[in-house]
C-alpha cells in the first residue's frame, strides 16, 4: 500500500497540517478499496473454479443419466430401476450445488459494490479532498463498464470458443473484457485516465488469459504423467497376477507329464522343447499341451510326440482347422494307434476335417479307394500300419504349413501372445518361488503354537461379539414386552426409562381400546391405529438408546477409544510417521506440474528439465495477443525488479542468488515498520503556492495526487 509523508518546514502550519489530514484519508481509503477488491478477486477465483468443475461433473453425470434411462427403457429391471434413480439424484444435488456457487458469486458481487457506494458517500459527508471522491464515484460508477465488459467477453467467449476451442478462446474473451473493464474503471479520472485503464485492464487480462491457458496445459501434463505412472503399476500387477497363475498351472503340468512319462527329467525336457516349439509356431502352449497329453494317453512318449504334433499342426495350418479339430485327429490316430485296429469311425474323423485318410491308405497299398473300404471293413489294415502310413502322407503334402501361417498376421499374433505369456510366467515364477517361502512359514506358525493362541483370541472375540448382540436384542425384546406386554425386566432399565415405557404401556392399552370399540373406523380409529405402530417404534428407539447408554456398551466404546490413543501414542512417541505419510506426500508428488523441475530440481537434472520446460511453452519471450509469438512461465513467475504479494497459494518462483522471500508474516511486520518510517515519501520542494491556506492545500493536494498516480501505475 502506498505510504505518503512530508517534510515540515513551517514548523507544522494549519495549512500543512490540513493536507496531511486529507492525504491520510486518502491512504486509509485507498487501502480499503484495495483490499476489498483482493478479496472478491480471491473469493470469485475459488467460485469460478468450483463452478466448472461442478459443470464439468454434471455434463459426465448427464451422460449417465441419459444411458440409465436408455437401460432403463429397454430392460425394466430393478437394477436399472435403482441405477435411473441414483443418477438422477446425482445429477440434481449436482445442480444444486452449482445454483449455491452461482448465488455467492452474485451475493459477492453486489457486497463489492455497496462497499464502494459506503466509500463515496462517507467521503462525501467529511468533505474529504475531491480527486478522491471523484476516484471512489468514478470506481463504483463503472459497474455498468464492468456489466458490458463481462457481457463482451461473455460473447466472443462463445462465438470464439465454436471456433478455435475453449483454451484459446479464452485469452481473447479475457484480454478483451479486461482491456473494457479498465477503460470504464479509468474513465473516472479522464480520457487519460480511460486509456490508461485500458492498457492496464489489457495486460492483466491478458496475463489472466495466459494463467488460464498455462493451468489448464499443466493439469493436462499432470493428469498426463499420473495416468502413465498408474498404468505402468497396472501392468506390472496384472502381470504378475497372471505369470503367477500361468506359472502355478506349468507346475501342475509338470506333475502330470512327470505321471505320463514316468520321469521327471523327461517331463521337465518334454515341456521346455513344447514351449520352444509354442514360440515358433502359431500354437499356443495350451494348445499342445491338451494335445500332448492324447498322445500320450495313446502311447506316444516325450521322444516321438513333438513330431507327431509338428505333422498334425502343419496339416491343421493348411486346411484351416481349429484347435479342437486338431485335437479330434491327434485322439483318432491314437485310438488307432493303442487299439491296432483302422476303422472307418476313426477314419472318418479325418476324412470330416480334410484329411483323404481313405485315399493316402489306398495310395499306400497300390488299390483303388473302393477296393480299400473293403479291406478296412474286413479288418486287414493294422492301425498301427495306419498311422505310420497318415503321419507319413502329412509330413509329405503339407510340410512348413505352420511356418507360413507364422507369418500371416493372425500367426504373429498368436506367437507374440505366447511371447508375452512366457514372459508373464518369467515373472511369476520369480513370484511363486519366493512367495511359497512365506507361504510355508505361515504355515509353520500358523499350524503350530501361535495358530493355537490366535484360535483362543478369536474363540474369545466371537463370543464377547455375540454376548453384545445377545444384550442389544435383549433391550429391544424387553422394551417391546413393556409396551405390548407390561411385563418386562425391570432391572434393564434405568427409574427414567422405566416410566417411559409404563407410560406408553397405558397409551398402547387405550389406542387398543378405541380400535376395539371403533372397529379401526372413522378418525380416532385411523389415530388409535396409527399410534399402536407410532408406540412400537418408541419401544424400540428406546431400547437402542438404552443400550447404546448400557454399561457394557460404554465400556466397549471405551476400550476402543483407548485402542484407537494407544496405536495413536505408539505411532508418534517412535516418530515412525513415514507410513502415516505416505500418502500425503505421494499427492505432494502428484500435485507438482510442469514447472517442477526447473522450480524445485537442483543440479544437471533440474536445468535439464528448466530447458525441457522452456521449449515447450516458448522462446523466453512474452507476446502480446496477435504478435505470434508464445508465452512461457519465466515472464510472470520470474520477477527482476521483486515480487510485492504472492497472488495466489503454491504460486512459483524463480528465485536468484541474494534474494531473499520473506513468510506473510515477516511481510507484514515489514508493512507495519513501514507505516512508521518507511514506503514511498514525497518532499515537495521548488514549487510556488499562492493564496488563501485553503487554496495552497488545494493546489499542493493536486500535485499529490498526480504523483500517487504515478506510483500506482508504476506498481
Amino acid at each position: 500500500m502506498l505510504k505518503v509523508y512530508f517534510s515540515v518546514v513551517d514548523g507544522g502550519s494549519a495549512t500543512l497540517t490540513k493536507l496531511t489530514d486529507k492525504t491520510k484519508a486518502l491512504d486509509k481509503e485507498s487501502q480499503l478499496l484495495e483490499e476489498t477488491y483482493q478479496a472478491l478477486q480471491k473469493a470469485n477465483s475459488s467460485l469460478i473454479k468450483k463452478k466448472t468443475e461442478l459443470q464439468g461433473e454434471l455434463n459426465k453425470v448427464n451422460q449417465e443419466v441419459r444411458e440409465a434411462k436408455k437401460a432403463f427403457n429397454d430392460l425394466a429391471t430393478e437394477t436399472n430401476s435403482k441405477a435411473y434413480e441414483k443418477a438422477l439424484e446425482k445429477q440434481a444435488a449436482l445442480r444444486s450445488q452449482i445454483a449455491g456457487t452461482t448465488k455467492a458469486l452474485q451475493e459477492n458481487q453486489k457486497m463489492y459494490k455497496e462497499n464502494m457506494e459506503t466509500i463515496r458517500k462517507d467521503s462525501g459527508k467529511g468533505g474529504i479532498f475531491d480527486g478522491l471522491n471523484g476516484i471512489a464515484f468514478g470506481l463504483a460508477s463503472s459497474g455498468v463498464g464492468k456489466q458490458f465488459s463481462s457481457a463482451a467477453g461473455g460473447f466472443i467467449q462463445a462465438i470464439a470458443s465454436s471456433e478455435i476451442g475453449t483454451p484459446e478462446a479464452s485469452k481473447w474473451s479475457d484480454t478483451i473484457s479486461g482491456a473494457i473493464s479498465g477503460a470504464a474503471a479509468g474513465s473516472a479520472l479522464g480520457p487519460w485516465g480511460a486509456l490508461i485503464g485500458g492498457g492496464i485492464g489489457l495486460a492483466s487480462g491478458w496475463i489472466t488469459a495466459q494463467t488460464k491457458i498455462f493451468e489448464a496445459k499443466d493439469d493436462a501434463f499432470k493428469d498426463y504423467y499420473k495416468t502413465l505412472y498408474e498404468e505402468a503399476g497396472a501392468r506390472t500387477e496384472q502381470s504378475i497376477t497372471s505369470g503367477s497363475a500361468l506359472a502355478g498351472s506349468r507346475e501342475q503340468d509338470a506333475i502330470s507329464f512327470s505321471t505320463l512319462f514316468g520321469d521327471r527329467g523327461k517331463a521337465d525336457t518334454y515341456l521346455e522343447s513344447m514351449v520352444d516349439m509354442a514360440n515358433r509356431t502359431p500354437f499356443l502352449y495350451d494348445d499342445l499341451k491338451a494335445m500332448s497329453k492324447t498322445l500320450a494317453t495313446y502311447g506316444w512318449d516325450g521322444t516321438n510326440m513333438l513330431p507327431v504334433l509338428q505333422k498334425i499342426g502343419d496339416a491343421g495350418a493348411a486346411l484351416g482347422m481349429a484347435t479342437g479339430d486338431m485335437s479330434a485327429v491327434a485322439t483318432a490316430l491314437g485310438r488307432m494307434r493303442s487299439s491296432d485296429k483302422a476303422s472307418l469311425e476313426y477314419l472318418n474323423i479325418l476324412n470330416d476335417r480334410g484329411i483323404g485318410a481313405v485315399g493316402y491308405l489306398a495310395e499306400a497299398k497300390g488299390v483303388s479307394v473302393g477296393d480299400m473300404y473293403s479291406m478296412i471293413s474286413k479288418n486287414q489294415i493294422s492301425g498301427t500300419e495306419a498311422v505310420d502310413i497318415l503321419l507319413e502322407a502329412l509330413e509329405r503334402d503339407f510340410s512348413g504349413s505352420m511356418l507360413a501361417q507364422s507369418k500371416t498376421f493372425s500367426g504373429l499374433s498368436s506367437t507374440l501372445e505366447g511371447l508375452m505369456n512366457e514372459i508373464d510366467n518369467a515373472g511369476g515364477e520369480g513370484y511363486n518361488e519366493e512367495k511359497g517361502k512365506g507361504i510355508q512359514a505361515d504355515i509353520d506358525a500358523y499350524g503350530g503354537a501361535l495358530g493355537d493362541a490366535l484360535g483362543y483370541v478369536n474363540a474369545v472375540a466371537g463370543q464377547t461379539q455375540a454376548r453384545m448382540e445377545n444384550l442389544e436384542a435383549q433391550y429391544k425384546r424387553e422394551a417391546l414386552s413393556a409396551v405390548l406386554l407390561g411385563d418386562y425386566d425391570r432391572g434393564l432399565f434405568t427409574e427414567e426409562e422405566k416410566q417411559q415405557l409404563e407410560a406408553w404401556r397405558q397409551d398402547y392399552q387405550e389406542a387398543v381400546k378405541t380400535l376395539n370399540d371403533t372397529a379401526g373406523e372413522g378418525e380416532e380409529g385411523l389415530r388409535a391405529g396409527k399410534q399402536v405402530e407410532d408406540l412400537k417404534e418408541r419401544a424400540e428407539t428406546l431400547a437402542q438408546a438404552a443400550f447404546d447408554s448400557s454399561d457394557a456398551s460404554q465400556t466397549l466404546q471405551e476400550t476402543e477409544q483407548e485402542q484407537i490413543a494407544a496405536i495413536r501414542d505408539s505411532i508418534t512417541a517412535t516418530n515412525d510417521l513415514a507410513g502415516a505419510l505416505r500418502s500425503y506426500e505421494t499427492n505432494q508428488e502428484f500435485s507438482k506440474g510442469m514447472g517442477a523441475g526447473s522450480l524445485l530440481g537442483g543440479g544437471a537434472e533440474g536445468n535439464e528439465a528448466g530447458a525441457s520446460l522452456m521449449a515447450y511453452t516458448g522462446t523466453g519471450r512474452s507476446a502480446m495477443p496477435g504478435s505470434g509469438g508464445s508465452f512461457r512461465i519465466p515472464d510472470y513467475v520470474s520477477r527482476a525488479s521483486g515480487q510485492r504479494v504472492v497472488p495466489y497459494d503454491n504460486f512459483p518462483i524463480l528465485a536468484h542468488q541474494g534474494e531473499r522471500l520473506l513468510t506473510a508474516g515477516e511481510a507484514r511486520e515489514q508493512d507495519a515498520a513501514a507505516a512508521d518510517g518507511g514506503g514511498i515519501k514525497i518532499t515537495v520542494t521548488g514549487n510556488s503556492f499562492q493564496g488563501t491556506g485553503e487554496e495552497m492545500a488545494d493546489q499542493l493536494a493536486g500535485l499529490l495526487l498526480e504523483r500517487l498516480r504515478l506510483a500506482r501505475m508504476r506498481g
